[in-house]
C-alpha cells in the first residue's frame, strides 16, 4: 500500500499541477478524477456518492451531492481543505460544506443547490456527470405535474446510466490533455465498481401510488445505481388540493344553507298568508 504521505503528495501534486489555468478543473469531473487517482494510489480506498433530490408541493426544492471518503483515503489526502478547489461549484450556485468528519474516520463533502422549478432540478441533476446535451448525460431526472380541480399528481421518470463506468464523470478537456476522460486510467471495471458506490434518492410530495424504487421511507424513494449498469427511475404520487376541496365544501355548504333559508322563509310566509286568510274568512 502506498504510504499516506506519498499518496498525499501525489494527489496534491496531480490535482494542483493539472488544474492550473483550466476552467473545467474545479467542477465535479475534476473532483472525481482526483478521487480516481487516490483510489489507485491507496489500495482499498472507498468513495461513496449520494445524490438527493427533494421536491415540495410548490415545485421548488434542492439537489444535494454528498461524497464520503473512507478513512484510508482521507489519511492519504491529508489536508483536503487546501487541496480541494470548489470555486467553479460555488460560482454556479452550489453551496459547499465540508470537509467534515464522518463515521468511522471518513470525511464528508456536501454540495447543495436550490431549484425554483422541476425543469431546473432536471438541469442540476444532469450537471453532476458527463458532457454534451442533458438528454445524453448519465443522470437524468424529470418530474412533471398533472393538476385538476381535486388533486395534483406528480410523475417521476429518469435513469442513472453508469454503463460508461467512471468515464461517465469524464471531461473532453481531460481527455484531450491527458488521453482519458477522467485524466488517468481508472483501472478495471471490476475495481471501479468495488471502490466507487452510489446512492440516489428522490423525495416527492403526496401519497405514493407507484414506484420501482428499491426502498421507500416516508416520502423518500431510494435507488442504488451501480457502475456498469443502467438504473431506471419511476414513481407516481398524488395529493389532494385541499384548498380547492375546502373551497368547494364552503360554496356547496353556503348554497345549501341559502336554499334552506329560502325554503323556510317561503313556508313561513305561506303559513302566515293562510292564517290571515282564515281569520278574514271567520270575520267576514
Amino acid at each position: 500500500m502506498t504510504s499516506p504521505g506519498a499518496g498525499r503528495d501525489l494527489v496534491s501534486g496531480g490535482m494542483r499541477g493539472r488544474r492550473r489555468d483550466r476552467p473545467w478543473a474545479r467542477h465535479w469531473r475534476w473532483i472525481v478524477a482526483g478521487l480516481v487517482l487516490l483510489v489507485i494510489l491507496v489500495s482499498g480506498c472507498q468513495v461513496h456518492t449520494d445524490i438527493d433530490v427533494v421536491t415540495t408541493p410548490t415545485g421548488t426544492g434542492t439537489v444535494s451531492v454528498t461524497v464520503t471518503i473512507d478513512k484510508a483515503a482521507a489519511e492519504a489526502i491529508g489536508d483536503i481543505q487546501s487541496d480541494l478547489q470548489i470555486s467553479d461549484l460555488t460560482a454556479a450556485g452550489w453551496g459547499v460544506t465540508g470537509p467534515l468528519a464522518g463515521a468511522d474516520g471518513s470525511t464528508v463533502i456536501r454540495a447543495t443547490h436550490a431549484f425554483a422549478s422541476p425543469s431546473e432540478a432536471s438541469t442540476l441533476v444532469a450537471e453532476i456527470a458527463g458532457t454534451g446535451p442533458a438528454s445524453g448525460r448519465p443522470f437524468q431526472l424529470e418530474v412533471t405535474e398533472e393538476k385538476n380541480f381535486w388533486s395534483t399528481s406528480s410523475r417521476l421518470v429518469g435513469r442513472a446510466d453508469l454503463r460508461c463506468n467512471l468515464d461517465c464523470f469524464g471531461d473532453s478537456g481531460l481527455a484531450h490533455e491527458l488521453g482519458v476522460p477522467t485524466g488517468l486510467d481508472p483501472g478495471s471495471p471490476a475495481s471501479q465498481r468495488r471502490n466507487f458506490t452510489f446512492g440516489l434518492s428522490v423525495t416527492l410530495p403526496g401519497t405514493l401510488q407507484h414506484t420501482n424504487a428499491e426502498s421507500v421511507s416516508g416520502h423518500q424513494l431510494a435507488w442504488t445505481p451501480r457502475l456498469g449498469e443502467d438504473t431506471v427511475l419511476s414513481a407516481t404520487t398524488s395529493d389532494r388540493n385541499l384548498t380547492h376541496v375546502y373551497g368547494a365544501v364552503a360554496v356547496i355548504g353556503g348554497a345549501v344553507l341559502l336554499v334552506v333559508i329560502i325554503v323556510v322563509t317561503w313556508l313561513v310566509r305561506r303559513r302566515s298568508r293562510r292564517r290571515r286568510a282564515a281569520e278574514w274568512a271567520r270575520w267576514g
